[in-house]
């Protein structure tokens, strides 16, 4: 899967005994634009699929291109996670000067394989500053920006148009 090239967030929530949970994702998508529905997969193994599967919200960190630390980190062991650059958005902890924060209640799990598929219903969308940090050949990489009229236009041959299809569950 290294040839598919991955945004980098932070899912983060609050358990019901007030603790912080939080971890490194890799598979967050748009699923529905009406309503506003966003995806992850969480591993059945890992210490964050209990309280997040038993959290009816959360909060989705988009990472900055500048926030590598901060992915590993929540990917690192649990104790470090929240240690600092937390900022509280919509009553959740997340992640400081992150790209884009999604604040989300939980709106369905589906079982698949050994993870968990989380469907979150946008609840409020906070947009931060900067470009995105992405995963792609077990690398993190910058988005160096959107290519131009002119290279889109080459891309795209002479039909000049493009359609991206979005597949629901």
């Amino acid at each position: 899967m290294a040839c598919l090239a991955m945004p980098v967030a932070v899912v983060s929530m609050v358990d019901q005994a007030g603790g912080w949970h939080g971890a490194t994702l890799g598979s967050v998508v748009s699923l529905s634009l009406d309503p506003p529905l966003v995806m992850f997969a969480v591993g059945r193994g890992t210490g964050v699929h209990r309280p997040l599967c038993g959290s009816d919200r959360f909060c989705i960190s988009i990472l900055g291109a500048g926030q590598r630390a901060v992915a590993e980190q929540f990917a690192g062991a649990a104790a470090g996670r929240f240690a600092r650059g937390i900022v509280p958005v919509g009553g959740i902890p997340a992640v400081g000067a992150a790209a884009c924060w999604l604040v989300c209640g939980r709106s369905r799990l589906v079982e698949a394989g050994d993870h968990t598929i989380v469907i979150g219903s946008v609840e409020d969308v906070r947009p931060g500053t900067g470009g995105s940090l992405v995963y792609h050949g077990r690398r993190y990489h910058r988005l160096s920006g959107a290519l131009s009229g002119a290279e889109q236009d080459a891309e795209l041959g002479s039909s000049g148009q493009a359609e991206l299809v979005v597949g629901a569950l």
